[in-house]
């Protein structure tokens, strides 16, 4: 493949007994056929000194297998460690690598193996060739705290003080969202597929089991946290990435 090349296709098999983040990770499921990538930026193979990857997925990730994943860009003998995120909303898995500035003119190859999906599938190895480029990336700044206000007021008539359901409350995500342990996945138990999660973890929004609740999808328990006019139904995807940005940047509650 040559560095032009804009995707890389992933496929996922089933992987059983491994243990992240000091839990066992949820057995499969029976799960079958393949999870696909595409290598969505930089799609043309030239990747900023400071810059990350991007692939797209059509499916979700179980956020505890992105611990013992295999992930590094691999240059002759050299391999540099890769941090791996995911971002729920937009199915988007983000390689990180871990030196603050990458050699320019160099080539390496993105290795990934080993993330699974909730169903239990793993992904086939990715290999897509990358050349480090000695531009610098423009990192996107995170929507503020006034702007997820603006989403959430949606389902505030559920989630206020005085009929904060599930003790959720909108209006104070400091005091019941923020770092608080999500009541349903603790009730369902390991099963849920997200045990152990908190409503919102800063800088973690595929660890953030509101975020799941909002989108209608995942390991969710009961019916989705919709508007109040339609609590059945996902918000709409603009402001589901609203709220998962602002996970991303930290949850930070400043205006």
């Amino acid at each position: 493949m040559s560095p032009q090349a804009a995707s890389v296709r992933c496929g996922l098999a089933v992987a059983l007994g491994a243990v992240a983040m000091g839990c066992d990770l949820p057995p499969s499921r029976g799960a079958v056929g393949t999870i696909h990538a595409e290598v969505v930026a930089p799609a043309d193979g030239r990747l900023e000194r400071d810059g990350v990857i991007e692939l797209a997925l059509d499916a979700l990730i179980e956020p505890r297998t992105l611990v013992g994943a295999d992930a590094a860009l691999v240059s002759g003998e050299r391999e540099l460690g890769v941090a791996l995120r995911f971002e729920p909303v937009a199915r988007i898995l983000v390689a990180d690598p871990a030196a603050r500035l990458l050699d320019p003119d160099v080539d390496y190859v993105l290795r990934v193996e080993g993330p699974q999906g909730f169903d239990g599938a793993l992904l086939e190895p990715v290999a897509f060739p990358l050349r480090v480029t000695r531009d610098l990336a423009v990192p996107p700044s995170a929507p503020s705290y006034a702007e997820v206000q603006v989403v959430l007021a949606r389902c505030a008539p559920c989630h206020q003080p005085g009929r904060a359901e599930l003790g959720l409350d909108v209006t104070d995500l400091e005091g019941t969202a923020i770092g608080v342990p999500a009541d349903e996945v603790a009730q369902a138990g390991a099963g849920a597929g997200l045990g152990g999660a908190l409503r919102i973890e800063p800088f973690h929004p595929e660890r953030s089991y509101l975020l799941y609740k909002m989108m209608g999808e995942g390991p969710i328990v009961g019916a989705p946290m919709g508007a109040s006019d339609a609590p059945d139904v996902p918000l709409d995807e603009a402001s589901l990435r609203v709220v998962s940005r602002w996970i991303a940047g930290g949850a930070r509650l400043e205006p």
